[in-house]
């Protein structure tokens, strides 16, 4: 099975070679490397003929204007040789097995399946509270077995996943007219053509070198939470797969509660403030699920 890496990275400079020295020891060797430079403005073009000429890697370097996450992932599968599309982001570290696990699921379970990984957090390199809140909260996403799971959501994460190139194809790679959840997208999409189905694996994991404070983490997610509900407009019957997922507006009573939450003075309390970290570790990480439920989940309405 031939097998294409496809890597989007914009102004990572100090975080693509680690993610590459990664690569380079993958328990699989037989793959190719496609790195997409979107546009960067930093000096990530010349880190990356760099270290290519160091490597034993077959490494393909895309320099291309900005496009975004979907359209130079997009571009990056045109120029793939694999059979085996497998997506990583930038700021990640794949287990030396994530390749060959995502390899064994796709020669066990036949072409017509996407798998996700886990992306876990590197907790000695944590800097503040919330980021072992965060590494706790999505950790709780993924239950706790080995064994493959079917996702009845079809959430993929872009930064660990695998697909076959003809189902990638067939519905014309990401869709280029999203800034975000291009990934959830497209699994809706080949769901619902092909009949695909999305598996989840622990074994194929990563670390996530994204340490996020409490206000850009809530930043971001907004963005996110946008382009989530922004997606409904181009594909309405989302909403059947998670009708929860799409609820923007708390009950009456909830509002009230939610809306303390979403004061200016209660995020910077905790996010800076020596005496909240004084508060048990429950009521801490109560603070952090509420900001971010009111803000994130609630906060678009």
């Amino acid at each position: 099975m031939k097998v294409s890496i496809i890597i989007p990275t914009y102004n990572r400079s100090s975080q693509i070679t680690t993610l590459l020295k990664s690569l380079e020891s993958q328990t699989y060797k037989d793959f190719e490397v496609i790195v997409v430079n979107d546009g960067s403005s930093d000096n990530t073009l010349e880190t990356l003929n760099n270290f290519k000429a160091d490597s034993l890697l077959n490494i393909t370097i895309i320099n291309s204007p900005n496009k975004g996450r979907a359209g130079s992932r997009n571009l990056g599968s045109k120029q793939a040789n694999g059979d085996l599309l497998i997506f990583f982001d930038d700021d990640v570290r794949p287990s030396k097995s994530c390749v060959d696990s995502h390899v064994q699921f796709h020669k066990l379970h036949g072409e017509n399946n996407i798998l996700g990984g886990a992306c876990f957090y590197d907790d000695s390199k944590f800097k503040d509270d919330f980021n072992f809140f965060r590494k706790e909260m999505e950790s709780s996403w993924y239950q706790k077995t080995n064994k493959y799971l079917k996702s009845e959501s079809l959430r993929i994460n872009g930064a660990n996943f695998s697909i076959h190139r003809n189902i990638f194809e067939g519905v014309n790679g990401f869709d280029e007219r999203l800034t975000d959840k291009e990934d959830f997208a497209l699994a809706y999409r080949v769901h619902k053509i092909f009949k695909t189905q999305v598996y989840f694996s622990r074994d194929t994991w990563v670390y996530h070198d994204d340490f996020k404070g409490l206000k850009d983490y809530i930043n971001r997610a907004i963005e996110s939470r946008k382009a989530e509900l922004e997606m409904l407009n181009l594909y309405s019957d989302l909403k059947e797969l998670d009708p929860k997922r799409f609820i923007t507006k708390p009950s009456f009573l909830k509002s009230f509660f939610f809306n303390f939450f979403k004061l200016k003075r209660v995020i910077d309390f905790c996010d800076s403030n020596q005496n909240f970290l004084l508060l048990p570790k429950f009521i801490r990480y109560k603070f952090y699920d509420f900001i971010i439920t009111a803000n994130v989940a609630y906060g678009i309405y």
